[in-house]
């Protein structure tokens, strides 16, 4: 099984950054600044476990196959909307052949938003998705993956 490097789930965490919105009900103040956890995340494309079309539920172990190696993997996440900063987490736990692979990162940086779009901007690179909001439900997709976040 090919364990994708540190930053390319960094990218894959940033890629689903996106919204569609619900956030300010037209009256120009965003209710999105806050703190969220990751209640699951869709990975569209397999650039996260090479396996298109899986979805993980935050905190609960998840059976991946590829090439017929069998893992188990847990995914976490945090996201921080503060003014116009953000700070994002994402630890994944892989258990393979009874060894523990952990990755994980943390990412800070800036962010904006137009309309139903989020920008994020770190290390002067932006990364722009489409979010939606429900109550205290927060989507982030894009045409690789959907992350779902709960405000705490």
């Amino acid at each position: 099984m090919r364990i994708r490097s540190f930053s390319s789930v960094l990218l894959f965490f940033l890629l689903l950054a996106g919204c569609d919105s619900a956030d300010d009900g037209g009256s120009g103040e965003s209710s999105l600044p806050g703190t969220y956890d990751m209640t699951s995340l869709q990975d569209l494309s397999g650039d996260l476990a090479d396996v298109p079309n899986i979805t993980f539920v935050a905190g609960t172990p998840t059976v991946v196959t590829v090439g017929g190696l069998q893992s188990t993997w847990t995914v976490s996440g945090a996201l921080t909307l503060t003014g116009s900063t953000y700070s994002t987490s994402l630890t994944v736990n892989i258990s393979v052949a009874g060894q523990q692979v952990p990755q994980s990162f943390t990412e800070n940086g800036t962010y904006s938003l137009d309309g139903s779009i989020i920008t994020f901007i770190h290390n002067g690179e932006a990364t722009t998705a489409t979010y939606t909001q429900s109550g205290d439900t927060l989507t982030l997709s894009d045409a690789e993956s959907v992350i779902v976040y709960q405000k705490r």
